[in-house]
């Protein structure tokens, strides 16, 4: 596993942490708390490091069951593998059957408890391996189309708790096709991973995602920023790539490589739709095309 020290989210009474078994795991583990379906969403929203949920079923009583449907239906915790701890006479086959990734018996001693977690500890860390390099583009290591998507779901439903803006710049690079047709794909494709490199260190927060969208278009999402800001951040993105200096003898927006930018803001709201966001941003990288390129326009929705 990772040098960091693995997070264990239990949800379960106050009584519970003070167990002899959650005792014994601090001496590996850094130990989150919930005690109902809220306080999971407030821990998950201002920890996304959390490794792996351990659910102690008879001190949360009725509302366990509840508990579990939700957290492996809602986005942002149902990859999240839960293991439950019941009592001895407990149904284990209903949890398994409603997603949790195994069962343990409050009798159980905490050394074959630990083995358990640590098991499961160790395929969660190789399945994020795993994701983490399915979810870059190959040519550019940039965040993929589907890791773009999947993040600006996430941050959606995140900004609806939280009432706060989401930006997003849709970029495309201006005639690239007649780049290519000149120059050949190799050179193209090098030519997109330059840009890329100057478009991710353009964006300097940590927050920010910066993917290759598809072909030479490129999207950044900016969660938290208002589009004064978000505009600043694609002007800078634009003047960038235009001062690579790549040659394009046979651009009429200027002798060397360009991108034009559209930018829409909104204030996520439960009657408007993240895909309004994305069609406005491109409308605004359209009429930054059609307005002669290397520029970049915005709208606040």
């Amino acid at each position: 596993m990772s040098s960091d020290t693995p997070t264990l989210l239990v949800i379960g009474s106050k009584v519970v942490l003070d167990s002899p078994l959650c005792r014994h795991l601090q001496s590996s583990l850094t130990l989150a708390h919930a005690s109902n379906a809220d306080q999971v969403i407030d821990v998950t929203t201002e920890n996304e490091g959390i490794d792996l949920l351990l659910m102690d079923v008879g001190s949360i009583g009725d509302s366990a069951h509840e508990t579990c449907l939700w957290l492996k239906t809602d986005h942002e915790t149902r990859h999240m593998p839960i293991v439950v701890m019941l009592g001895d006479s407990q149904d284990a086959a209903k949890w398994l059957h409603m997603g949790a990734v195994d069962v343990i018996t409050q009798g159980s001693s905490v050394e074959v408890v630990e083995r358990h977690l640590n098991t499961l500890l160790e395929l969660q860390h190789k399945t994020r391996l795993l994701t983490d390099i399915a979810s870059l583009d190959p040519l550019t290591a940039l965040a993929s189309k589907q890791r773009l998507d999947e993040y600006l779901d996430i941050e959606w439903r995140r900004s609806l708790r939280e009432f706060y803006p989401l930006s997003l710049i849709s970029i495309d690079i201006d005639l690239f096709t007649a780049y290519n047709d000149q120059n050949g794909l190799a050179s193209g494709d090098d030519a997109l991973k330059r840009i890329a490199r100057v478009l991710d260190s353009s964006s300097n927060r940590a927050a920010d995602m910066v993917s290759r969208y598809q072909n030479d278009q490129f999207m950044v999402l900016l969660p938290v920023l208002e589009l004064e800001n978000a505009l600043h951040v694609a002007e800078r993105m634009v003047e960038a790539v235009a001062a690579l200096g790549i040659p394009h003898p046979t651009s009429t927006v200027a002798d060397v490589l360009t991108v034009s930018a559209g930018v829409a803001t909104i204030e996520p709201s439960r009657d408007k739709r993240y895909q309004d966001l994305m069609d406005e941003a491109q409308e605004m990288l359209y009429r930054s095309q059609h307005d002669g390129g290397n520029q970049t326009q915005g709208v606040s929705l």
